[in-house]
C-alpha cells in the first residue's frame, strides 16, 4: 500500500501544475489513508460508511458548473481573503510560493460565493465539514441537499453544484509527457491505455488527460480522489468523443447510473464532470464575473 502511495503521489505531481498544490496535498491525504471505503459508498461527516443514493431519476438532474478563469489584483486578493475561515487561513500560510497562495485564496473565496448563491447568506457564513477522506461537505447540510465539488489547475477554478446527488469535477492542464504510455499502463485500466496507444500520436496527450479528468471526476464524485483505484473502472478515452462510463468492477449496470460530461473549457485545459444519475444537464455558469464576490 505504500509503494502504491508513493507511485501515485508521483503521478499526481506531474499532472498538477505546480500552482495546484491544494489539490496535490489533498491527493496524499486521500492516498495514504489505509481504510477506503467499498467501491460504491461514501463516507459520512463521522466516517460512517453509508451507500449512494441510486435513486433512478426520469428526468434530467441539472448540475451547474462555475468558472473562474482570470488572474485577480492584489487589493481584490486582500479583499477575498476576508470571506476565509481559520483553518482557510492556516492552509493559504502554508503556501510557500505568493502565486500558489493567490490561487487557493481566490478558489476557495470563489467557492464560498458560489455556495452563499444558493445558501442566501454570506460568504463568510458557509461553513465546511470534512469527511474520512477530506471531501468537504456543508456543515448541517442544506434544505436542498446542495453537494458540490472544486476542481483548479493553473489559472482555472471549476465548482459544479447538484441538488440530492453526488457531484465531481476535475480540470487539468494538457502537457507533453514523455512516460505517458508507461503511466497509462501503470494506472488505468488495460482497455483505456490500449486505447490511447492505438489513437494516432498527435491525439494521444489530449487523450491521456481525456482519460485522467473522466476518471478523477468519477472518483471525487465517489468519495474516494486517488485512493481509489484508477484501473477499477473504464471510461471512454478519444478526446474527440462523448465522454462516457462503460464499466464499473466490470458492471455496465452499475456504469449506467452515472452520467459524465466533457466541459468546454478553453484549448489549453481539459475538464469533466460526473453525477450519480442516469441522466444529467450541465449548465454552464460562465466565468465568476456574474457572481458577486465581496
Amino acid at each position: 500500500m505504500e509503494d502504491y502511495c508513493r507511485q501515485a503521489i508521483a503521478v499526481g505531481d506531474q499532472l498538477s501544475d505546480c500552482g495546484c498544490q491544494m489539490i496535490a496535498t489533498a491527493r496524499v491525504v486521500v492516498l495514504c489513508r489505509r481504510d477506503p471505503p467499498m467501491p460504491g459508498h461514501s463516507s459520512t461527516t463521522n466516517g460512517e460508511r453509508r451507500p449512494l443514493d441510486t435513486t433512478t431519476h426520469t428526468a434530467p438532474v441539472t448540475v451547474d458548473v462555475w468558472r473562474l478563469s482570470s488572474g485577480l489584483s492584489r487589493t481584490r486578493l486582500d479583499e477575498l481573503t476576508t470571506t476565509l475561515s481559520s483553518d482557510e487561513h492556516e492552509r493559504a500560510a502554508r503556501f510557500h510560493f505568493p502565486r500558489d497562495r493567490a490561487r487557493f485564496i481566490a478558489s476557495r473565496a470563489f467557492l464560498r460565493s458560489v455556495l452563499a448563491r444558493y445558501l442566501a447568506i454570506d460568504p463568510a457564513m458557509v461553513a465546511f465539514d470534512y469527511d474520512a477522506y477530506r471531501k468537504p461537505l456543508l456543515r448541517g447540510g442544506s434544505p436542498t441537499d446542495l453537494r458540490f465539488n472544486l476542481a483548479h489547475s493553473g489559472e482555472m477554478t471549476l465548482v459544479a453544484v447538484a441538488h440530492g446527488v453526488d457531484v465531481g469535477v476535475d480540470v487539468e492542464v494538457p502537457r507533453d509527457l514523455p512516460d505517458r504510455q508507461q503511466i497509462a499502463a501503470r494506472f488505468f485500466s488495460r482497455p483505456e491505455a490500449e486505447g490511447i496507444a492505438a489513437l494516432p500520436e498527435e491525439l494521444r496527450d489530449q487523450a491521456f488527460f481525456a482519460c485522467w479528468t473522466r476518471k478523477e471526476a468519477y472518483l471525487k464524485a465517489v468519495g474516494l480522489g486517488l485512493s481509489g483505484p484508477l484501473d477499477g473502472f473504464d471510461v471512454t478515452v478519444d478526446p474527440g468523443a462523448p465522454a462516457e462510463i462503460l464499466r464499473i468492477h466490470g458492471s455496465t449496470h452499475a456504469a449506467r447510473e452515472w452520467s459524465i460530461h466533457d466541459l468546454s473549457q478553453p484549448p489549453e485545459y481539459r475538464a469533466a464532470v460526473v453525477v450519480h444519475a442516469p441522466r444529467s444537464l450541465v449548465v454552464n455558469r460562465t466565468t465568476g464575473d456574474e457572481i458577486p464576490i465581496p
